[in-house]
């Protein structure tokens, strides 16, 4: 059967950053199922399969599942593109923080131009930076995309990461986020303890991360009432859409799509009060920065 398999499939190769054991398993797969199709014999697969398409000149990865299920048919309605208003135009900008492998499918890809941010170099992203600082300028995106990275910060961070990432999209962009259901992983979470469903590792990593490396750690956890009220709490979004989706019960992730109504003041970006009192001129009695003409304004207060 060997001469069945195509000339161009080969397991000498893996997924720039991707895991080699997995990658080859896949394309061995792949390799037998080709052959036994031409052999005449058919396959079922009782399992669920991912596919990738790969830009072999780019590297870039497109998934060709439900990584964005709104934007798969960009002719009209709810999953159409935004209109190109960036320097990148006629393409849609998009920001894609966090990209890891892949870089998600929009249906035309020939109309967007995804722009990957990552910590990792060896994902060879366009910009290796920490997520919480982006190199590049305001408004300059027509979507800003994430998914399942907004769980890898802390508490204290989650709002200035948020802010940051809205900073770089443009008013009348999109905003387009995806984490998992902290609750979809608690519910089967007590469900495998009461013996009703078996166990299965990845309830758990919803909530901790696969802990693979020191990156692949979670620091939070969200549902779709706490998304909805931190997308408000930015307070420059409008027309915020939370749902659910994947999973049996089509409740594992919790996405996020909302629409930048405006864009706010730098003061405005900073979540220090220090930082916003020295970048708007304002001095505070008592205040580390205005501490200084204290002692003069009290001895006044106190001689009328």
């Amino acid at each position: 059967m060997k001469e069945l398999g195509p000339e161009w499939f080969s397991t000498d190769w893996t997924w720039e950053g991707g895991k080699e054991a997995i990658a080859l398993m896949a394309t061995e797969d792949f390799y037998f199922y080709t052959k036994t199709r031409k052999a005449g014999m058919k396959l079922w697969c009782d399992s669920q399969v991912q596919c990738v398409h790969e830009d072999r000149t780019s590297g870039q990865h497109f998934g060709l599942s439900e990584d964005m299920p709104q934007y798969m048919d960009n002719t009209e309605g709810p999953g159409r593109l935004p209109d190109a208003e960036t320097d990148a135009a006629p393409l849609v900008k998009l920001a894609e923080l966090g990209a890891g492998v892949d870089v998600p499918f929009f249906g035309h890809a020939d109309e967007v131009k995804i722009v990957r941010f990552d910590g990792n170099e060896k994902l060879s992203p366009d910009y290796r930076c920490d997520l919480r600082n982006l190199p590049v300028e305001d408004e300059s995106f027509d979507i800003v995309h994430s998914r399942h990275v907004l769980e890898h910060f802390g508490r204290d961070e989650v709002v200035r990461v948020l802010k940051e990432w809205s900073r770089i999209l443009r008013v009348g962009g999109e905003f387009r986020l995806c984490v998992p259901n902290i609750l979809d992983a608690m519910r089967n979470i007590l469900l495998m303890e009461e013996g009703i469903i078996e166990p299965h590792p990845y309830p758990f990593w919803q909530v901790y991360g696969h802990q693979l490396d020191e990156r692949d750690f979670h620091y939070n956890g969200f549902t779709p009432r706490r998304m909805e009220l931190l997308m408000k709490r930015i307070g420059v979004f409008e027309d915020i859409e939370v749902t659910m989706g994947d999973g049996e019960n089509e409740e594992m992730n919790v996405y996020v799509k909302a629409t930048k109504s405006e864009h706010p003041t730098d003061a405005g970006l900073l979540d220090d009060w220090d930082k916003i009192e020295e970048a708007e001129g304002i001095k505070m009695a008592g205040r580390s920065n205005g501490t200084a003409e204290l002692p003069e304004l009290v001895e006044a207060e106190v001689g009328s």
